[in-house]
């Protein structure tokens, strides 16, 4: 049986969460996500890891997810491609991947947290119960994205 062609964690410090099939093209700009891309390349499989860093997020949990990749890509069989973004700098084969992407505000890890209230700012993380206004931008239906 073949896997699914695309697998996407949430970082939050040492714990890395598996994000539902449903929820993978809805990241959080405090927070940062590890996407592993499955495709069929010369007569077997091949991987494309992403390590996408949210402009919010803190450093330490950017670090960590660039430790957690290494650690999943040297786990895999053959030659994986590795590329490291930035939130609103993915290329357009990142779009391409998700096919949509909404980035909400705000993040839900422990150190985004942890800093917002260190540093007394308002939580602007998406709640789905309140009323949200998005942006839509992109220069083409294959890079399109909501924020």
């Amino acid at each position: 049986m073949r896997a699914l062609p695309r697998e996407v964690w949430w970082v939050d410090g040492d714990r890395l969460s598996l994000v539902p099939a449903l929820e993978q093209r809805k990241l959080f700009s405090g927070d940062c996500y590890i996407l592993q891309y499955t495709y069929l390349g010369n007569e077997r499989d091949e991987n494309l890891f992403y390590a996408w860093l949210g402009g919010g997020s803190v450093m330490e949990d950017r670090t960590d997810t660039i430790s957690h990749m290494n650690a999943i890509v040297e786990s895999s069989r053959g030659n994986p491609v590795v590329a490291q973004i930035m939130e609103n700098k993915e290329p357009s084969q990142f779009f391409s991947i998700l096919q949509t992407l909404i980035v909400f505000k705000g993040g839900r890890s422990q150190r985004y947290k942890k800093f917002v209230a260190e540093k007394g700012i308002a939580d602007e993380t998406y709640d789905e119960s309140k009323t949200t206004l998005f942006r839509v931008q992109g220069t083409s239906p294959n890079n399109m994205q909501a924020i």
